[in-house]
């Protein structure tokens, strides 16, 4: 039971990351000053836009892997076996 739960937060910080990377690199195209293209962005600005985009590209993996796997161990259905 307790793995499980442990699962299912994990499930969710998951989620609640992927949102973050979807928020940072809209917010970061979005707001920057008038005029501003981008590379003449400051390079904290191109490491954020990095790790964002590398969140919105690679958690949607792990957050279908984490659904599989808790509904293996609450159904019963075999995915990863």
């Amino acid at each position: 039971m307790g793995s499980d739960f442990w699962l299912l937060g994990i499930t969710f910080v998951e989620i609640s990351a992927l949102s973050a990377g979807v928020e940072l690199v809209v917010s970061i195209l979005r707001t920057r000053t008038q005029g501003m293209a981008l590379h003449k962005m400051p390079l904290f600005a191109w490491y954020i836009l990095a790790m964002a985009l590398m969140i919105v590209v690679g958690f949607p993996p792990l957050i279908l892997g984490s659904i599989l796997l808790e509904l293996e161990r609450a159904v019963g259905m075999p995915f990863l076996k």
